[in-house]
């Protein structure tokens, strides 16, 4: 069964890469929720790489070129230890680091 946490970025992603914030808000969670499946069921790389294009098209389409590019680099980055697992993308804010705060 899958697990999907639809269009979830965690937090310190989108301070570091600003245009998944935008994806997150235009995205109707379709696109994820496909490839949520797709990254739980796994496969060859190559699978992966169409995967991750499709997703790029999704944004692509709900969002800027620019937009769709820094979503496709953040899943090809940061996707990879999630290929063939049932965990979702978001893997939850706890399993980021915490921004380190000002005395």
């Amino acid at each position: 069964m899958s697990r999907s946490d639809g269009c979830s970025v965690p937090a310190v992603l989108k301070k570091m890469i600003p245009p998944l914030q935008d994806f997150c808000d235009k995205c109707d969670a379709t696109d994820c929720a496909e490839h949520d499946e797709g990254y739980r069921i796994g496969g060859s790389e190559a699978d992966r790489i169409v995967l991750d294009f499709k997703l790029f098209q999704g944004a692509r389409r709900k969002c800027s070129d620019e937009t769709a590019a820094a979503v496709f680099d953040a899943v090809r980055t940061y996707g990879r230890l999630h290929w063939a697992t049932d965990r979702p993308w978001h893997g939850g804010d706890a399993d980021w680091p915490e921004e380190p705060q000002a005395p």
